[in-house]
């Protein structure tokens, strides 16, 4: 089938993207449990244009379902893609029927994008951070999963006497020494993301292979920049990834 708009429900954002000419050409993104702000992208988006096709994955069951009763509301074709292995892509994993929907949707579009027999490594940085890999068969083979900029400066706040929230902005250049508390908790969380992830893609770029193309979205792609100057790969930085992976699933059904 040929969806209209993919939606990509996370943990912390709830993305729509419209589809035009084969890719996905626009997105937004809203917050996870605000109908209201559903109503206004909605309104925008011509949420209630007849017949159109509207395809759905999510990594959260219960923001998915709560999403799904506002979206029958309208007068719009809806499909749920909730089984793993209805996404067209081979998993060499230990149990593919628990894979995250949005791994394998990062991993789809990371394939295609990147060409047959070239592995590749899409690292999503949202709440968690992942590590999605295919080898160069196509096969999705696993990967890591870490805490995400804003869960480890929340773990901060909570399991310490004294440690502030601190509002989470990427360090685009070198770390600065931290000469005070907030400064040295950003500092700390920047080295913590863009050395984890450089440190995974590293380990795993020989066993995959091939030299992979690495590819980073969520909502801290902006850490990319630093990586690209880091790592010894291709680095693609891509807003879409996710939904582009949603759309090339949704393609795929019958």
């Amino acid at each position: 089938m040929t969806p209209d708009v993919v939606v990509d429900i996370g943990n912390s954002r709830v993305k729509w993207g419209r589809c035009v000419g084969g890719r996905v050409a626009d997105r937004v993104s809203l917050a996870p449990d605000d109908s209201t702000d559903w109503d206004r992208a909605g309104s925008n988006w011509g949420v209630s244009n007849r017949g159109e096709r509207w395809v759905v994955a999510s990594v959260h069951p219960t923001r998915r379902d709560r999403f799904l009763g506002w979206l029958g509301r309208h007068d719009v074709a809806v499909t749920v893609i909730a089984d793993p292995l209805a996404v067209p892509v081979p998993m060499k994993v230990d149990e593919p029927a628990k894979v995250g929907m949005d791994r394998l949707m990062n991993a789809l579009a990371a394939m295609r994008a990147a060409g047959p027999g070239v592995p590749t490594i899409t690292a999503d940085i949202g709440t968690a951070i992942t590590l999605d890999l295919t080898d160069t068969s196509g096969a999705f083979v696993g990967g890591a999963i870490m805490p995400g900029p804003r869960l480890m400066a929340a773990s901060l706040r909570d399991y310490t006497a004294a440690l502030p929230l601190v509002d989470i902005s990427p360090l685009l250049g070198g770390l600065p020494f931290g000469a005070n508390t907030v400064d040295a908790i950003r500092a700390g969380i920047a080295a913590l993301t863009v050395g984890g992830i450089r440190e995974a893609v590293e380990d795993y770029a020989p066993r995959l292979g091939g030299d992979p193309h690495v590819f980073v979205t969520g909502g801290g792609r902006e850490y990319a920049n630093r990586l690209a100057e880091l790592l010894r790969f291709p680095v693609t930085v891509d807003p879409f990834h996710t939904l582009e992976g949603i759309r090339l699933a949704a393609e795929a059904l019958p």
